[in-house]
Order: structure tokens, then C-alpha cells, then sequence
């Protein structure tokens, strides 16, 4: 005797209703990731703000003074391990002239100090006497101090 199934609904509309929901689900879902992605923050921007990198500077000037005898500036400089990672600094001095020089990535002649480390930097000769310097990264004024004589 052979059965028949009238009135009988199959299972295969079920399933199909629950992949299409599925699919659905996960089509939603890609695209809030996507949408999310391209409104994100863009990477090349400055991850440290220029006030952050002030008040939680990772450079400490312990001393400046000015050798009348080769008219060069001496900064006695401590690097603190902070989250800041600078690879270049740009020293100015100011008198009643100013002079700036790099000190890092872009110069050979100058490596900036360790974390944790003290370290001596020195200016070119200069044509006048300084009375302040000031120390900067990424246009950030870092430190600024007062020169002494030597």
C-alpha cells in the first residue's frame, strides 16, 4: 500500500526559510564590519597629541650651558621610558639670534639617548650668546630651559 502525503508539508521549505535567514544574518552583519571599518580612524594620523606628549614628556633637560671658549651649547638630557616613541628631536637656541639643528633620524652624526639613559648633546658653534633653548618633536615644544654659562 503505497502512503501519500496530502496535506502534508515537507520539511524542505523550512530549511530553505532558515538558510535565507541565515545568509541574510551574515550579509548584515559583513557589511556593518565593512561600514565600521571605512569610518575608523585613519592610522596616519598622530596617535599622541601634542598636550599628552607635554605633560607626560618622555625627555628631561637636566642641565644647558654655553662654552664661551668654542661658543657650543652642552644639554645634559635623560630619556624616560615612556609609550612615546620620538626618532628625531629639533634643538633651538635663542638669543639674539636663533640657531636649530636635528638630532636623529635624518642626521648621522647624532643618535638620540636610550630609554632610561642620560646623554650629552652639543651645538654647532654659534655667532652669539643663547639664553634659552627649546626642545621639539613633531612641532611639539617637549622642554624648554634657560642657558647657563659653562
Amino acid at each position: 500500500m503505497v502512503q501519500h502525503s496530502v496535506g502534508r508539508k515537507g520539511l524542505a521549505p523550512v530549511v530553505g526559510v532558515a538558510l535565507l535567514i541565515a545568509l541574510g544574518v551574515i550579509a548584515v552583519v559583513g557589511l556593518g564590519v565593512f561600514v565600521l571599518d571605512l569610518t575608523s580612524k585613519p592610522q596616519l594620523s598622530p596617535t599622541v597629541s601634542c598636550f599628552d606628549a607635554q605633560t607626560e614628556s618622555p625627555f628631561v633637560v637636566s642641565a644647558v650651558c654655553y662654552n664661551q671658549t668654542n661658543n657650543v651649547v652642552q644639554i645634559d638630557m635623560h630619556r624616560i621610558a615612556t609609550s612615546f616613541a620620538y626618532d628625531s628631536l629639533l634643538f633651538t637656541v635663542e638669543g639674539t639670534t636663533s640657531s636649530s639643528w636635528t638630532c636623529g633620524k635624518g642626521c648621522g652624526l647624532c643618535t638620540l639617548g636610550a630609554f632610561g639613559q642620560s646623554k650629552k648633546y652639543y651645538s654647532l658653534p654659534l655667532d652669539s650668546v643663547p639664553s634659552t633653548l627649546k626642545v621639539l618633536a613633531n612641532g611639539c615644544e617637549l622642554a624648554r630651559a634657560f642657558v647657563q654659562r659653562c
